[in-house]
């Protein structure tokens, strides 16, 4: 009797399509999280059977401080045929489909199938991939505990014009892969001849007088290594960036190399040289790059059964 009084109580105390509550630990969070869900996935202990409990979903948190954060539990309706756009979540989300099928995504995980009695839960941060309701003619009903920030936005949307970033990110790989080839060309003699206008070095041989004087410390013998070297780690990083292969890493190893250059420069022919030759910009542009380039995921084999509920009791 006891435990059904409490049960209708934090059912009244928490039935609105938004509820925001603010706690003082991480134990009461964790605790209206879980009750929450719990009454959910009972059909809010339906009065005319026996009361009862059981385990829906359970895995460890993140090693993160709630000082400050809130709690906002949320029902949420997806149309047939609706998909939610791609999103972030700052702090961490709890869910637990309550009618309908769910179609969920979170970027280098598997898609999964959730169905009335799932739960699933997203990490701070974690890209949640467009999901909806894969029915045409059933909507998806679905119970949302978040935790936040006191006073932060719970969702996240990324670039409105997504086309916007990924079309700068091609130009800036396609700029940077053409300003390590153009390097290399003008070494070789394909601009013209030394002295030449736009001309930098014109051939071999005057490309390592100008590695010689940037690196006055180092022995002469080994300036036709540190020439050769250069110019393969150039040539590859160019290849590697007109093909889009392992762009993150790579976009960080020309941002390196070209900061590299930078500072020799700096020390060798002082600061406005980098400067007049736009390679500190080029570094940045590369470190940049590399920012925004999601890493490179080997997709994992599927595990038999949701992943979503590999904790389910």
């Amino acid at each position: 009797m006891v435990q059904r009084m409490l049960t209708i109580w934090l059912f009244l105390s928490y039935q609105m399509k938004a509820y925001l509550v603010v706690m003082k630990n991480r134990r009461e969070i964790v605790q209206l999280g879980l009750a929450s869900l719990a009454l959910a996935a009972n059909g809010f202990f339906d009065t005319r059977g026996g009361a009862g409990m059981k385990t829906i979903y359970k895995r460890d948190l993140p090693p993160v401080s709630l000082d400050g954060w809130q709690v906002t539990v949320l029902q949420l309706i997806f149309p047939t045929g609706f998909t939610a756009p791609k999103h972030v979540h700052p702090g961490l989300v709890l869910g637990y489909v309550l009618e309908g099928e769910l179609r969920f995504h979170i970027e280098g995980e598997p898609q999964t199938l959730l169905s009335a009695g799932d739960a699933f839960y997203e990490a701070p941060g974690a890209i949640h991939l467009p999901s909806g309701s894969p029915s045409a003619t059933k909507p998806a009903r679905v119970l949302v505990v978040a935790f936040g920030e006191k006073g932060k936005e719970l969702t996240k949307l990324p670039m409105i014009n997504e086309r916007v970033l990924q079309t700068a990110k091609v130009f800036l790989r396609l700029s940077l892969s053409a300003a390590f080839l153009s390097a290399i060309g003008d070494r070789f003699g394909l601009w013209g001849r030394y002295g030449g206008k736009n001309v930098s070095w014109g051939d071999w041989a005057h490309f390592l007088q100008f590695v010689a004087y940037l690196n006055p410390f180092m022995p002469k013998a080994l300036i036709p290594t540190i020439g050769v070297v250069e110019t393969v780690l150039e040539f590859t990083l160019a290849l590697a960036l007109l093909g889009g292969f392992y762009q993150r890493i790579v976009a960080w190893a020309s941002a390196a190399l070209l900061t590299s250059f930078a500072l020799t420069m700096s020390i060798a022919l002082g600061l406005l040289a980098p400067m007049g030759y736009g390679v500190f910009t080029a570094a940045a542009a590369a470190l940049l790059l590399g920012a925004v380039t999601r890493p490179h995921v080997v997709p994992a084999p599927a595990a038999a059964g949701s992943a979503a509920n590999s904790a389910r009791a």
